[in-house]
């Protein structure tokens, strides 16, 4: 074993209080990474590896080629990243019995849908706790799921569900984290999918069951993204926002998944929309202004909103007027998009 400068130090202590308070894994990891003054993660025996993200949630991270790392004989590990060197054995072991007792010391195997949708989705979940829920839910870890992801009234997502039992021969349904989630088998075929009034929804790419976190968690990203809809029955525009797929996303997703609600505060022209929407009204505002956004001319706007094309023009000129820069030249629509996306992050941080 290599040598421990830490051996009997409040680290140790502070692990063992962990342990005894069972606290979570994500509290170990930022506890660990605190004490040490590094980057701190845990690989699970299926090989996965996990990390603290930006805003202290668990995200897939590789372990760093120069870190140290301990494996425990069932195949848990962690790894550190110090700068300060190396971490000695005693330590890591340390750490890898704390943090394996955090992601096995867990409420009894659940017997519900909804409980085994959240074992599934969860990057915390061991691999039996994992198998388990694959064979309640009937799916093998090679089996292609789509995750689609309501919020909004419980009837209402109801009713897309029975949509979504008519394309598929299997629909799991169940709420986590306060959002419904369906896991779909096979690609969703969204023609014809009828989305009520008020829910919003978004869907991931279609993956191996065994990558159910994955598709939760880019689906998740996609909600953000994703507004009301505004009439039962579709098609939907691609303006309205309706089912966001999280494979359209693009360079955007890194907005949702780094900035945070205080950063985008601080953008004047987030600021300048709020005046805006106060001043005329959120609903008819933010039509109006997604519109313009979405076209290349006032005209295509106001048929988009159904309105008549002289008071879209009014609406435009005062917005004009707050925002300080022409909304019909095309770097002027590319930037009312950034900021009209940036205050749909904002509306939806209750989501990341």
């Amino acid at each position: 074993m290599r040598p421990d400068p830490t051996d009997g130090a409040p680290l140790w202590e502070l692990l063992d209080d962990l342990l005894e308070s069972e606290a979570p894994l994500e509290h170990v990891l930022a506890a660990a990474s605190a004490a040490l003054g590094g980057r701190v993660g845990v690989l699970l025996p299926d090989g996965r590896s996990l990390a603290l993200g930006e805003h202290g949630s668990l995200r897939h991270a590789p372990a760093p080629a120069d870190a140290s790392s301990y494996r425990l004989p069932d195949g848990t590990a962690t790894w550190v990243q110090s700068p300060s060197g190396p971490v000695g054995d005693g330590t890591l072991r340390h750490l890898a019995l704390v943090a394996r007792a955090a992601l096995t010391s867990r409420t009894p195997p659940v017997t519900t849908v909804a409980g085994q949708l959240a074992t599934l989705v969860d990057l915390r979940a061991d691999p039996m706790s994992r198998e388990r829920a694959l064979r309640y839910l009937h799916l093998r870890a090679d089996s292609p799921v789509t995750a689609v992801l309501l919020v909004g009234d419980e009837k209402c997502a109801g009713r897309v569900c029975e949509g979504l039992r008519e394309r598929s021969d299997l629909v799991r349904h169940g709420v986590v984290d306060g959002i419904h989630l369906c896991l779909v088998h096979g690609e969703v075929d969204l023609e014809g999918l009828d989305v009520p009034t008020g829910l919003r929804s978004s869907i991931s790419a279609t993956r191996p069951a065994r990558e159910a976190p994955t598709a939760w968690s880019e689906a998740r990203l996609a909600l953000r993204f994703a507004l009301p809809s505004r009439h039962d029955h579709g098609p939907y525009a691609a303006r309205e926002a309706v089912l966001v797929r999280s494979e359209h996303l693009g360079g955007y997703a890194l907005l949702a998944s780094r900035l945070n609600p205080d950063d985008i505060l601080q953008v004047p022209d987030v600021q300048h929309l709020g005046v805006l929407c106060r001043e005329l009204g959120d609903t008819e505002m933010l039509d109006i202004l997604e519109a313009v956004a979405a076209t290349d001319s006032l005209r295509k706007a106001a048929q988009a909103v159904h309105m008549h094309h002289n008071t879209v023009a009014r609406r435009v000129e005062r917005a004009e007027q707050v925002l300080g820069f022409p909304l019909t030249e095309p770097y002027g629509r590319t930037r009312l998009f950034l900021a009209l996306v940036l205050r749909r992050l904002y509306g939806s941080r209750d989501l990341g």
